[in-house]
């Protein structure tokens, strides 16, 4: 008698798997897909606000070769998850809204990208710099990622 009540289930070898037959006759249980594409396409978003967390505990930290200081460095990172979340949501945007979302996340990296070299050119001639234009134009881009996650979270 079988007592584990995962293996209740008719069909099921362990949780969440199904038992596939193979050439020699046996089984061998094979995992079904617990991951949408929304996690894959929402782990570089976790990411970037990670590593602006990260950076916010220990802001002397320069993390890149060639980054002015750590806001440099931080905004670079945000960018380089920004441009991967948007490759990432590209084959995903099927639907008209989701791709006009896309479009928007697209126009907020361009803008930040632009900042973001104005910045460095500045900061990198020794000149004070005003960083809040950029930091806003971060969380600009920060939002319009989580509004795309959102959008492509939705479909089946």
């Amino acid at each position: 008698m079988n007592r584990n009540p995962i293996n209740k289930a008719k069909g099921k070898g362990l949780a969440g798997a199904t038992s596939t037959t193979v050439a020699s006759g046996g089984s061998f249980p094979t995992r079904t897909r617990r991951c949408s594409r929304v996690c894959w396409f929402a782990l570089p978003i976790i990411l970037a606000l990670l590593l602006t967390g990260c950076a916010a505990q220990n802001p002397a930290t320069v993390s890149h070769p060639g980054a002015i200081n750590a806001f440099d460095s931080n905004t670079y990172d945000a960018l380089v998850t920004a441009q991967g979340a948007i490759d990432a949501a590209r084959p995903f945007a099927t639907t008209a809204g989701q791709k006009a979302v896309l479009n928007k996340v697209i126009a907020a990296y361009n803008e930040a990208k632009a900042g973001y070299l104005l910045y460095h050119s500045q900061a990198a001639g020794g000149g004070t710099v005003d960083t809040t234009s950029l930091s806003a134009q971060i969380a600009a881009l920060v939002s319009a990622t989580a509004n795309l996650a959102n959008q492509i979270k939705g479909t089946p």
